[in-house]
């Protein structure tokens, strides 16, 4: 479930505790647009009152919500991380960050994907109003805080446009690599030969994606 949990934060931008908290009726997968309705629950309360929020799910996050949902025994998306009507964030982060040190450079983490989403999407020069309703983040001018927000299909025609395609994952270590001029471990590099090669295209569309992503923030904790 680690896969599915840095794979659902890393296109819609969830804080770690957003996705730890969610309950399974929380993934709507037989909506017109497939998405995740982010709310406050008993074991776990949301930061802001912008944290309530319903965002698309696109590209590696529809995967790993669709695997989610098939594994599903009970209320919880991650039961692992809920005890005592608590959710364990903590423990999440920590073993989240322990799966990705053999992949990343070591200045990344889990909160890294995030951290990132405001770059990716102004990469693609989205609407501020957009980007803070995708993240949950507070905006300084009041008059977006009136009405409803955006609808989900104007999220989703911009969370397509960074969406992280799950055929293009392998290059994405690469491509966090050379970004940060850092040198990946010799197991990751191991697995990435090990796996077909991809057509040129699929190459090039990966590689502008994730330059397009990545920046100086990547690499904050």
């Amino acid at each position: 479930d680690i896969r599915w949990l840095v794979g659902l934060i890393s296109d819609t931008g969830l804080r770690l505790s957003e996705a730890t908290g969610l309950a399974i009726d929380d993934v709507v997968l037989d909506d017109e647009i497939p998405h995740l309705i982010i709310q406050p629950h008993p074991w776990r309360r949301l930061k802001t009152n912008g944290s309530h929020r319903t965002i698309p799910l696109v590209g590696f996050s529809l995967w790993s919500a669709q695997e989610i949902k098939n594994d599903s025994t009970c209320q919880y998306a991650f039961p692992r991380y809920i005890r005592n009507n608590e959710c364990l964030s903590n423990s999440a982060s920590a073993a989240v960050n322990k799966w990705l040190k053999i992949f990343i450079p070591k200045e990344c983490s889990v909160h890294s994907f995030r951290h990132s989403m405001r770059d990716r999407l102004r990469a693609v020069e989205c609407p501020k109003g957009i980007i803070d309703q995708i993240g949950g983040w507070s905006s300084s001018d009041v008059g977006e805080s009136y009405g409803e927000g955006f609808p989900l299909i104007n999220l989703s025609y911009w969370l397509n446009k960074i969406s992280i395609s799950p055929q293009y994952l392998s290059y994405f270590f690469i491509v966090i690599a050379v970004y940060l001029e850092k040198s990946l471990p010799k197991s990751t590099l191991a697995w990435l030969t090990e796996k077909p090669p991809f057509s040129k295209d699929e190459v090039t569309k990966s590689i502008s994606l994730f330059t397009a992503t990545l920046s100086s923030k990547l690499a904050t904790p």
